[in-house]
Order: C-alpha cells, then structure tokens, then sequence
C-alpha cells in the first residue's frame, strides 16, 4: 500500500510540472526516455533538426545519485525492473545537449531530488562550413597488425581530407608490415583518383603512447589534430562527431569519456576505470 501511496505522490507532483510546462508554452516532453537512449547526442541532434527554433523541450530523468537506491529498490521488487541505463549527471547531460545544439533554459530538482528536470531550447546556430577543415588522424600502434586494414576502412570520409599517421613503435608481430602494405596500396590508388586520404607512417625511437603521439603530432599537416587507438576499443564511426565538435565552433578541445554510457562488466580493467574516476 506505501509503494503504491509513494508512486502516486511521485506521479502527481511530475504532472503537476509538466502541466505547468505546457501551460507556459513548452511544446515536447521527454518522460524519463533518456535513460535507454544508446547515442543521446544524435538523438538530439535528430530532434534539433525537426523543430523550430521557439519550441521548448522538458527533459525529465532520475537522479543519478538514486542510481543505488533506485536499482535496489527494483531487485526487491519495490519497483519495476528496467534495463541497463544512462545515469547522466546534469554537467553531462548539459554538455551533450550543447554540441547537439541545444541550451538550458532552466533545471530543477523534484520530489525528494529523484526527479530532475531539465528544460531547453534550440541554440542559434551561425552557418559554417564543416567541410573547410583538413584533419590528421594519430594512430598508435603496437602489436596490432590485425586491425591496421580495419583501421583505414572503417574511418568516415569527414573533413577537407585526411592523413592517418600510424607511429609504430616496439611491435613483437607485423604490425609495420602490415601498415607499409596498406601505405602502398593507398599511395597507388590515390594517384589514380581524386582519393583525399593518404597515409602515413613512422617508427618512434622512444617508448610508450604519449611519445608516439608526440611524434605523431609533430608530422601532422593537418587543420585539427585527432587521435585514435589501434585496438578500435572506440568505434571509428564517433571520429565525426569530435570533428563536428570543433569544425562546428562548439570547443577547441573534445575529449572522449567511455565513462558517459553503461560498459559491459569486462570492457575496461578495473585498474584503468580507477584511473579515469
């Protein structure tokens, strides 16, 4: 009866604000949907694209500091069980909503702080154009020799044009066989045809992932500047969005976190996932 009596409490004061919402203009609510979105940004980004720049849209998502309190409550049956979710805090949300084109209009917290809600509009947007930017893409490698003929296919044509820079350094396998082969096939096939890609490569002289960007970094020609592991841990098919960040106007800098999204229990060592706290 209390769970009952509590959810009804909860349930009343979120449509006591979202009438509130709609009666001051605001046109879309999102009820709690952002928890099982696997890519927010494009999907804001996808709604920043089909509404007009006066539409105000309510964002409404459980707290992420209920995250233990909440899926406890659900493994007691307490409360309905759901799948893996987005526990985002508002500096999160507020940074993906920014590079999507939105910005906060206000944010508050409801009942007991579950609940926050997050209001926002389209950002006025100055036209530019994502295409004047050439890019140099830093590809770290060591012992990686399966991945190089991955690497150079899987990665989006963005930008003026691009050169991938492989450093290698200190590999046991053919990790540098396999990148001159590719170099040559892609040097053959660019002076045939209007290709913007070209590759590049060299063996660093010192030791670890920071010297090889370096390196890496000191070769680049390149507008923006970009790196990428050759594990491919990160899918190739996020490099545009970091181009898009800075081409865009959004930063200067666009760094990358795993740690936004839900991870499977074995994706990151448990050594590093301290390190990156």
């Amino acid at each position: 009866m209390s769970q009952n009596i509590f959810q009804k409490l909860y349930y009343r004061d979120l449509q006591k604000v979202y009438k509130s919402f709609s009666t001051s203009g605001g046109e879309i609510i999102l009820d709690n949907v952002i928890g099982d979105v696997p890519d927010l940004q494009t999907y804001f980004e996808d709604l920043r694209k089909i509404i007009s720049s006066e539409t105000k849209v309510l964002i409404s998502y459980h707290n992420h500091k209920w995250e233990p309190i909440l899926n406890l409550a659900s493994s007691l049956g307490l409360r309905k069980k759901v799948g893996v979710q987005n526990w985002l805090d508002q500096d999160d949300l507020k940074n993906i909503l920014y590079i999507s084109g939105f910005e906060v209009v206000n944010t508050q917290s409801r009942f007991f702080g579950i609940t926050s809600v997050t209001v926002v509009r389209p950002k006025l947007q100055t036209t530019r154009n994502k295409n004047q930017y050439s890019v140099s893409i830093i590809v770290p490698a060591r012992n990686e020799e399966g991945n190089i003929k991955k690497i150079i296919s899987s990665i989006p044509k963005f930008g003026k044009w691009q050169e991938i820079i492989f450093v290698e350094g200190g590999s046991s396998d053919h990790t540098w066989d396999k990148i001159m082969n590719e170099k040559f096939k892609i040097t053959n096939k660019s002076q045939n045809s209007k290709s913007k890609i070209q590759i590049k490569a060299y063996k660093q002289t010192g030791k670890g992932k920071a010297d090889a960007v370096r390196l890496g970094f000191e070769k680049a020609t390149g507008d923006i500047l970009m790196i990428y592991d050759a594990d491919r841990t990160v899918p190739s098919s996020d490099l545009p969005k970091f181009y898009n960040v800075l081409a865009g106007g959004f930063g200067e800098f666009a760094n990358g976190s795993r740690l936004v999204y839900p991870m499977e229990g074995q994706a990151m060592q448990t050594l590093n996932l301290r390190t990156a706290l």
